[in-house]
This record gives structure tokens, C-alpha cells and sequence, in this order.
């Protein structure tokens, strides 16, 4: 009888496990799926002033409505990183849910990223 529970309990934690949505996509080949990132956010600067940051379905950055020059460097499953025209990172940094932090290398500086209605 012992034994049998024992069996029951682990076939269902297994079944659990394997049943367990991912929160972050990934492909077949174990890369991260680029549309992860693919979205539209607000932070604020140290001046208190809102900007609007759009990466769209070809993984191209937006800030309040500019494109930024430049070409996606690296993307995993926690971070994208875009290297613009003058040769700076800007990093978009996520969690499990979705992108949540903003890094720009030329001016040293992270905003936390929430996103835009």
C-alpha cells in the first residue's frame, strides 16, 4: 500500500512538472523567442520626464517615437541588447513576465520600465 502511494505521488509531481506553463518562450532549439521583447514601455528620466521605449516584431528600438540606428547584438532569454549607430549598449534587461529594466550605456544610467497602456 505504501509503496503505491509513493508511486502515485511522484507520477503526479512528474505530471505536474511537465505540465507547468514557461513563462518566457523558447524555441524548439533551446534559443528564446525574439517576440518576447517585442512590446511598448514608459520610464523616467532623472529629470523626471516620461519617454516612451517601442521594440517592434523586427526587433527595431523606438524612443518617444524615433528610431534608433543601429542593430540588435545579442538576445537570450533575460536580456536584448541593441548596439546603436555611435557604438553604445542599450540593454533591455527582463524577468520571467517580461521585460522590466532599461540600460543605456551613454549615460550610465538603468530605468525601471513599466509598461505603456
Amino acid at each position: 500500500m505504501r509503496r503505491r502511494t509513493v508511486i502515485l505521488f511522484v507520477a503526479s509531481l512528474v505530471a505536474g512538472l511537465l505540465k507547468t506553463p514557461k513563462k518566457h518562450k523558447e524555441l524548439p532549439n533551446g534559443k528564446t523567442d525574439p517576440r518576447f521583447f517585442v512590446g511598448s514601455w514608459q520610464y523616467t528620466d532623472q529629470e523626471n520626464r516620461l519617454h516612451h521605449l517601442t521594440i517592434n516584431p523586427d526587433l527595431e528600438l523606438i524612443i518617444d517615437q524615433k528610431p534608433v540606428k543601429g542593430n540588435v547584438e545579442t538576445i537570450n532569454a533575460y536580456q536584448l541588447i541593441f548596439l546603436d549607430a555611435l557604438g553604445y549598449h542599450l540593454i533591455i534587461k527582463a524577468n520571467e513576465i517580461g521585460p522590466v529594466e532599461f540600460f543605456d550605456e551613454a549615460d550610465n544610467v538603468n530605468y525601471s520600465l513599466n509598461k505603456a497602456n
